[in-house]
């Protein structure tokens, strides 16, 4: 789900979007919003969330905003008085069933058998699949992402956070 990391008392803490919009402007506009629903080729063009600005309230990633602007992850928008934040689109790791017909292989055991309804995990930054069942554990097996270095507790949270930045 995207959020939004804001800083509380010097600390990054992640806010989760939900749609169809939340209100960040102190003029009482609504400058971030989500096309809900948004049709597919809608969001492979430009994806999911838009900032709408109006005379100059907000820079992202260091350029004035006026207008519309599609935001990708880790866009900084910078608000009027110094407000600070980071849009981001990761997703925590998390166990699903395989939602589709696609017959896939698991990158770590190297077996073609995830199929509908089948236990897994989706790797947030490559996007890897791989099994995680009782007794096929792939996912939290290693340490990292079979492809690449993911943490893959399943408690982990969130691989990027602006603290990075700092």
């Amino acid at each position: 789900m995207p959020h939004l990391w804001i800083t509380q008392n010097d600390r990054w803490f992640p806010l989760a979007l939900s749609a169809p919009a939340l209100a960040l402007s102190p003029e009482g506009t609504r400058p971030l919003e989500r096309f809900d629903p948004a049709p597919a080729w809608l969001r492979e063009v430009c994806g999911d969330w838009v900032l709408l600005a109006s005379r100059g309230s907000v820079a992202v990633n260091g350029s004035p905003l006026r207008g519309l602007r599609v935001l990708r992850d880790r866009d900084e928008l910078r608000f009027d008085g110094g407000a600070r934040v980071y849009f981001s689109t990761e997703q925590l790791a998390a166990v699903r069933p395989h939602e589709s017909d696609a017959t896939l292989c698991c990158p770590r055991c190297k077996l073609a058998s995830i199929t509908r309804g089948v236990p897994t995990v989706t790797c947030p930054t490559c996007k890897a699949v791989c099994h995680q069942a009782e007794d096929l554990a792939c996912w939290t097996y290693g340490p990292t992402c079979p492809l690449c270095d993911q943490p893959t507790a399943l408690d982990a949270g969130y691989h990027w956070s602006p603290e990075d930045l700092d």
